[in-house]
């Protein structure tokens, strides 16, 4: 299938906007042995015409590295060019155009780019927080020109050359650099909305960081630095892209930028990835590429999550999963714009011992599932990158995007007091509280007319008997906890009635009751002043004894009552005794 209108508008712009040869570059390091790393670059040049003379020298090419630690000058590499010589064609092209880009035919109308790859081994002399290793530009000989920028940027005034930088603390340990495995020449369609991931796999299991910064324009001779690219007004290294408002978003855990390009450009963006291990910097590393925008007849396929057996999504590339949690199944969907065209998968990082099932691939019914099982797994984001990539010819559609499954950490849950102690007839208020930012789902058992609200953390129980209650409790993603509280009654702390009481109308202690027979059926309730005579009687627990009799106030003395209820069991329980009067 041909895409007539927007092939033949990218290939000319290309034509006019790589007058120079280079439109993009990586700086990364490797960590060998003891104090040895390997400092590498990646140069990624333009087949094209116009910058021929200059393309060619990129065989010969040593790039220059300058090391500092901190603001001191220690020492320069050079670096050499690793095979093959003459580079790799990664122009992303259909299969039937391979070998007919201008990397193979200058004369051919499709662009081509090549990736060179330079490295050399330093050995770091002592230990530091501050080394900084240092690409200003010069391949060579001391001459910038070999690496000077696609001449047609519009978000900066004077594209000149590049300067990158990488920054290792070898205080915490040895590191190696993140590799960002998407390369970076990447187009985008005018008022669409766009996705871009470097795709980044750290080896160490670093936590990554990433920012958009200043470009810097490479002074390149003696290892001269160089300053700031000045960008034209509203851009800024953090802002460097026209899009419309409030489109723009970057993930700063993956690096994966969403934005709606509203005007054609071809914009200079530098990526900074801080490297953080057990929340202690460690290093850094760069990439330098250009945004290319472009009228479109049809836009690149992306994907988001599906539905999943487990866990939550959060949003089409974030999903959230608990800790301890048995093997899930989570869906990545394909979408498309042309829904008959075909789709390829491809994943790269996909974290150890997980799996992406891909069925249908290249076809237009291609989708994966992705399975895992997060038992013993510490908590923490693992990325892992998708690349979706459809038929279109001879420049097919390809997005890459980095998505993120979310280990939590195991959800927990204190139920306080662990044990408490009430007399018979009793209650105690028990109390799990929630300490997470997160709304918990309780329920207490058992609960059967013992619990006032089961579904509270703090509620207040009445057993008649020594009970454990259960708290269970579950967050929005199903991840469960749960603990146990034992409230102990004692049968022999049964206060049923006070020993005295002052019917004075204060509003305290003004009627003698029975007590603590919440769960009693009270028969008979009687009081005798000391002549025997019968002054008060009820079967309802709810009434107590004024200190009256036949409308008459009874004086101070001691009084007699007889107590007969029963219990839960259906066991009598006959009680006797005496109660103070007091005026």
């Amino acid at each position: 299938m041909k895409y007539l209108l927007s092939t033949a508008f990218l290939v000319c712009f290309y034509c006019s906007a790589m007058a120079s040869h280079i439109v993009g570059v990586d700086l990364y390091y490797t960590w060998i042995s003891g104090n040895d790393y390997q400092i590498t670059v990646n140069l990624y040049g333009d087949c094209g015409i116009s910058s021929i003379s200059a393309f060619n020298s990129l065989p010969l090419a040593t790039p220059e590295i300058c090391v500092y630690d901190g603001n001191t000058y220690v020492a320069s590499v050079s670096l050499a060019i690793q095979g093959p010589a003459n580079g790799v064609e990664i122009t992303p092209v259909c299969p039937d155009s391979v070998g007919y880009t201008q990397c193979n035919n200058t004369a051919s109308a499709t662009p081509g780019i090549k990736k060179f790859v330079y490295s050399g081994i330093y050995t770091v002399p002592s230990p530091s927080q501050f080394w900084r290793f240092v690409y200003t530009g010069n391949n060579g000989g001391g001459s910038v020109s070999a690496s000077g920028r696609a001449a047609a940027i519009t978000n900066v005034i004077g594209a000149s050359s590049s300067q990158l930088e990488d920054t290792l603390n070898n205080i915490v340990g040895n590191n190696s650099s993140p590799i960002l495995t998407v390369v970076p020449t990447p187009f985008f369609c005018l008022n669409n909305s766009n996705g871009y991931s470097p795709g980044a796999i750290d080896a160490d299991g670093d936590s990554l960081v990433f920012t958009l910064v200043d470009a810097i324009n490479g002074n390149g001779v003696n290892c001269n630095l160089g300053g700031p690219v000045t960008y034209t007004p509203p851009h800024t290294g953090a802002d460097p892209l026209s899009y419309t408002p409030g489109s723009f978003s970057l993930d700063a855990s993956t690096g994966q930028i969403v934005f709606f390009p509203n005007v054609i450009q071809r914009s200079l963006v530098v990526y900074n990835v801080r490297e953080y291990r057990g929340g202690v910097f460690i290093g850094s590393c760069q990439r330098e590429m250009s945004f290319l925008v472009v009228t479109c007849t049809r836009t690149p396929p992306s994907g988001g999550f599906g539905s999943s057996t487990m866990g939550q999504v959060s949003d089409p590339t974030h999903f959230e999963i608990c800790a301890e949690t048995d093997s899930f199944g989570l869906e990545i969907i394909p979408v498309q714009e042309i829904k008959t065209n075909s789709v390829t998968i491809k994943a790269a990082g996909i974290p150890v011992n997980s799996f992406l099932n891909i069925t249908d691939n290249s076809t237009p019914q291609a989708k994966a599932v992705f399975s895992w099982n997060t038992r013993g797994l510490p908590p923490g984001d693992y990325p892992f990158n998708v690349t979706f990539t459809d038929n279109g010819c001879p420049l097919p559609g390809t997005q890459t995007i980095t998505y993120v499954i979310k280990i939590l950490p195991p959800l927990s849950i204190t139920a306080t007091p662990h044990l408490s102690v009430i007399k018979y007839g009793g209650e105690a208020q028990l109390d799990a509280p929630n300490t997470t930012p997160y709304r918990l789902i309780y329920r207490w058992e058992p609960f059967e007319g013992a619990v006032d609200n089961p579904n509270i953390s703090n509620p207040v129980v009445h057993p008649t008997v020594s009970t454990k209650y259960t708290v269970y409790v579950k967050n929005q993603w199903g991840c469960k906890a749960q603990d146990t509280a034992l409230v102990y009654v004692d049968p022999t702390a049964h206060d049923i009635v006070p020993t005295s009481f002052t019917p004075n109308n204060d509003g305290l202690n003004d009627v003698f009751r029975v007590v603590n027979l919440k769960f009693d059926k009270l028969i008979d309730f009687t009081v005798y002043n000391r002549w025997g005579k019968m002054v008060f009687q009820t079967a309802d627990k709810n009434k107590g004894w004024d200190g009256t009799y036949s409308g008459a106030m009874q004086e101070t003395a001691v009084y007699y009552y007889h107590i007969l209820f029963e219990k839960p069991d259906g066991k009598l329980v006959d009680l006797k005794g005496n109660v103070t009067l007091i005026r």
